[in-house]
């Protein structure tokens, strides 16, 4: 069973240091670094298909105003909606 941190574009790099906690718990950490919402859906319909994905932790990352706009809100719920396993969505920004 795995622990999938699934991040959107980050203006700061180092915000995406490794994290080991979770191997202390008997689970594997992968990461997963997309360029933008269309990696993030992707990501999240590999997610769904994974059997060993037992949590996905979500950072959206720094989206821009149009990645956040309606068209991609809607598929990115769907692409939510559909994954069997627990997520937990990540919002390191208070103005969003």
């Amino acid at each position: 069973m795995c622990i999938l941190i699934l991040q959107g574009p980050q203006a700061d790099p180092a915000q995406m240091a490794p994290i080991q906690l979770p191997e202390c718990a008997g689970r594997a950490l992968r990461t997963l670094a997309c360029a933008d919402v269309g990696g993030l859906i992707a990501g999240l319909q590999a997610a769904g298909g994974d059997a060993e994905v037992e949590l996905v932790l979500l950072d959206s990352g720094d989206l821009s105003a149009s990645e956040r706009a309606q068209v991609h809100a809607t598929a990115l719920r769907a692409a939510l909606d559909a994954l069997p396993a627990r997520y937990i969505e990540l919002h390191t920004d208070a103005a969003h």
